[in-house]
């Protein structure tokens, strides 16, 4: 195991993370740096309740392993959408019109959401 210093900017901040590029996931250094609405449903990218945004593009965190992923690369979660007390329109919407189901799927639905919006923009 070869650890490796790391930096990405995630949502907006950079952040400096210890990790092992062979081993660790997007979704796992997520959750490490305390991230949790990012969630791993199925863990091999169908269910896309992992979903994120990596460098503008969308992409499975539960899969993309962190070597795949370059130093200093753009990363937004669902935490980088809104916050609980000014939530975005999108999440406004979805909570509007019953599109939360048990909820556990809806961070990877709004950001695929938010990234289409944005590609449309």
């Amino acid at each position: 195991m070869k650890l490796r210093k790391m930096t990405l900017n995630i949502n907006g901040a950079d952040r400096m993370f210890i990790c092992d590029p062979e081993k660790d996931t997007l979704a796992d250094v997520v959750r490490r740096l305390g991230l949790t609405g990012t969630k791993v449903g199925c863990g091999t990218g169908v269910c896309g309740s992992c979903t994120v945004l990596l460098n503008g593009k969308l992409t499975k965190s539960c899969t993309k392993k962190i070597a795949k992923v370059e130093e200093h690369s753009e990363l937004l979660t669902i935490e980088g959408i809104g916050t609980p007390r000014h939530l975005h329109p999108l999440q406004v919407a979805f909570m509007h019109h019953g599109a939360v189901q048990c909820g556990f799927c809806t961070p990877g639905f709004i950001v695929s959401a938010y990234a289409l919006l944005q590609e449309n923009d």
